[in-house]
C-alpha cells in the first residue's frame, strides 16, 4: 500500500489548531472506504494495519533467528 499520510485541519478549523493526521479519500485503497464512498472505515484501516503488523512480526522473528544463526557461525570462525 503506498497511501501517503498527511497532516491537515478541516476547512472550519484555525490555522493555530493542532492538526489532524489522516489519509485522503479519493487517494485511500477501496478497501478501507465507507460503504457510501464518503469517508474512511477506520475498523478496516485497523485490521488491515493488524495484518501488517502481524506480517512484519514474522519477518522480524526469522531475521532475528537469522542473526543468531549467524552470530554463532562467526564465533564458531573466532574459535578456529
Amino acid at each position: 500500500m503506498n497511501t501517503n499520510m498527511y497532516k491537515y485541519h478541516f476547512n472550519d478549523e484555525l490555522d493555530s489548531e493542532i492538526k489532524h493526521t489522516g489519509v485522503i479519500l479519493d487517494e485511500s485503497p477501496v478497501g478501507i472506504v465507507d460503504i457510501r464512498g464518503n469517508g474512511i472505515d477506520l475498523y478496516s484501516m485497523v485490521s488491515y494495519s493488524w495484518s501488517g503488523i502481524q506480517a512484519l512480526k514474522i519477518e522480524n522473528d526469522e531475521l532475528r533467528n537469522e542473526l543468531e544463526i549467524l552470530k554463532a557461525e562467526i564465533n564458531k570462525i573466532k574459535a578456529l
